[in-house]
């Protein structure tokens, strides 16, 4: 036990001097806690990295190496007012007094590119102006809602979206230009998830799946089995997967497995923890040969 306890005191050590390394500019001051994923290869050569930066419960960065860094600002009200993906673009926000988000700018290399206006009724968002960059109209969209207080209905410019509920369905029809475009269909168990399709369909009227889902849930409602096809219309192929989970006694997840269509294991995964915290993730092949891996590690700065 003793060990165990020297052991992830040295985690936390090491992930907080690699916090404080990668991350010189932005100090302790802006973020209280850390939690990174370290992805190597079976050859432990270092592959990728995300990097998740929190204050107050609340992402302030996340890093996601070579490919991007995302900053996030909010105000003393926890509302998100600036998001910077890091390339080119940035969208501020702002709010009214009962923290509704009343508008968004989207500028792409320092110039306003769109801005959104939304107006609301109580706690309903009711409708959304488009402007462009010189403040001229371009569009709007009007939300409506049945008696339930679900939403209803979607009228923009081009699109229409209709929403139908039973008390374990929900579907969501889209149109364009009139024409029915696509059609997405949940049913639900127990509060959970169980199906999940989403169809569209062509100018003449002809059909194509695009994706199914099922799922499954233990006694504890953990999620065991997922199993997704995708369907590819334009080279005709479709692609299964059917992914199997299975948890400790605490409902913590231990291991993900993942079949094809004929119950042919392909590859699985083992989590690790010290405590309760996951610090590793090791792959397996079919075989059983370890494949690549994904360290985690901790900080908390407070």
């Amino acid at each position: 036990m003793k060990n165990s306890f020297i052991t992830i005191i040295f985690l936390i050590l090491v992930a907080f001097t690699s916090c404080e390394k990668n991350d010189e500019k932005d100090n302790m001051i802006n973020y209280d806690t850390y939690i990174g994923y370290l992805n190597y290869n079976e050859n432990n050569e270092y592959l990728y990295h995300e990097k998740y930066y929190y204050k107050n419960d609340l992402i302030v960065k996340l890093d996601h190496s070579p490919s991007y860094i995302w900053n996030y600002t909010y105000d003393t009200k926890n509302n998100l007012i600036k998001f910077d993906d890091g390339m080119e673009s940035v969208f501020l926000y702002e709010y009214d007094s009962q923290n509704r988000r009343i508008k968004e700018q989207q500028f792409v290399s320092d110039t306003l590119y769109k801005e959104t206006h939304k107006i609301y009724k109580d706690t309903f968002l009711m409708k959304e102006i488009f402007v462009n960059k010189n403040g001229d109209f371009l569009s709007n969209t009007i939300y409506y809602y049945n008696s339930m207080n679900q939403l209803d209905s979607v009228i923009g410019k081009w699109d229409k979206i209709y929403h139908y509920y039973t008390s374990d369905s929900h579907k969501i029809i889209k149109l364009q230009n009139n024409i029915k475009h696509s059609e997405r269909n949940t049913t639900f168990e127990n509060g959970l998830i169980s199906t999940y399709k989403e169809s569209y369909f062509t100018n003449s009227g002809i059909t194509y799946q695009s994706q199914s889902e099922t799922r499954k849930y233990d006694g504890n409602k953990n999620l065991v089995k997922l199993e997704i096809t995708h369907f590819e219309l334009y080279d005709n192929s479709t692609i299964y997967r059917d992914y199997r989970y299975s948890y400790n006694s605490n409902s913590t997840m231990n291991k993900s497995e993942l079949y094809d269509a004929d119950s042919k294991l392909i590859h699985y995964m083992d989590y690790i923890y010290q405590g309760d915290k996951l610090v590793k993730r090791q792959s397996y092949d079919a075989n059983g040969n370890k494949a690549g891996y994904t360290n985690v590690e901790y900080a908390y700065i407070k």
